[in-house]
């Protein structure tokens, strides 16, 4: 298991505790349905909007991208 699912899951552990049983019982009807998904969202996209994916992730990986706080600067600017 990936180190990132590992963190998560004890990022759960932490709060599950503190849930009432009602609680509870929702979040385990949401993790049922999720682990009974047979469809990945991944799997329903045209390889045009993979590959336009990619090729975000390929700028970001090269500083090309713009920080998510200078893209809300610029917009409060509209807003």
């Amino acid at each position: 298991m990936a180190t990132a699912a590992i963190a998560i899951e004890n990022e759960i552990a932490k709060y599950v505790h503190q849930l009432n049983t009602r609680q509870k019982k929702t979040v385990l009807n949401v993790v049922k349905t999720f682990a009974h998904e047979k469809e990945d969202w991944w799997d329903e996209l045209s390889e045009e909007q993979i590959r336009a994916i990619n090729e975000s992730e390929a700028e970001l990986d090269a500083g090309k991208g713009i920080p998510h706080k200078e893209v809300l600067k610029k917009l409060s600017k509209w807003l």
